[in-house]
């Protein structure tokens, strides 16, 4: 298996753009999502307002080899899990990937370009977005390269918080959840007569 040093989810536009100029920095990059839809016009997912410019920006990338190499479907991995565990750190948006992701205790990143719009206009959170992340949110491209070289100091930094947003949404992913379902099912020892 391949391992890179950040994987960008979210294909879009600003995922695209994010993991074109990590790879141009020298950053091992992975960029994570789902196809661009067929029919681009009438599709209610996240590609539907900014599909064309995301697709451009990936095919006319400056790096001939990451427009190529950006250009491919990512359907190649049927397991997004696969590449949470080849990643040493998480960039993502407003995606919830980051629940899984967090099990890893690796760092995070939250690239919120347009987070006031984003919060104020279009759809709001579900969290607090500045108390309850395990990770810095960052809103400009500077502000994302200067985070990502210090990923250390990320993960000192927001350790605490790590903890609490793991207690909190992840209480029982301890690598015993399917132990204690057998023993629930099956009795203390797990075993059947």
């Amino acid at each position: 298996m391949t391992t890179v040093d950040v994987a960008v989810i979210g294909r879009g536009l600003i995922g695209s753009a994010a993991a074109r100029h990590l790879a141009e920095a020298g950053v091992s990059t992975a960029l994570i999502g789902p196809a661009e839809p067929a029919e681009r016009t009438s599709s209610p997912g996240p590609f539907s307002s900014h599909a064309d410019e995301g697709r451009i920006t990936r095919v006319t990338a400056r790096n001939r080899q990451w427009a190529t190499l950006a250009a491919r479907s990512i359907t190649r991995y049927p397991d997004i899990a696969d590449l949470y565990v080849a990643a040493d750190a998480l960039v993502t948006d407003y995606s919830s990937v980051f629940f899984d992701f967090a099990n890893l205790r690796r760092p995070m990143v939250f690239f919120a370009y347009d987070l006031e719009s984003y919060r104020d206009n279009l759809r709001g959170f579900y969290l607090d977005y500045d108390k309850d992340l395990p990770g810095p949110v960052v809103t400009s491209e500077g502000a994302l390269y200067d985070t990502l070289r210090s990923l250390d100091q990320v993960a000192q930094d927001y350790s605490g918080r790590y903890d609490e947003f793991l207690a909190r949404f992840s209480p029982q992913d301890d690598g015993h959840a399917a132990e204690r379902v057998v023993d629930h099912v099956f009795g203390t020892s797990g075993q059947r007569d």
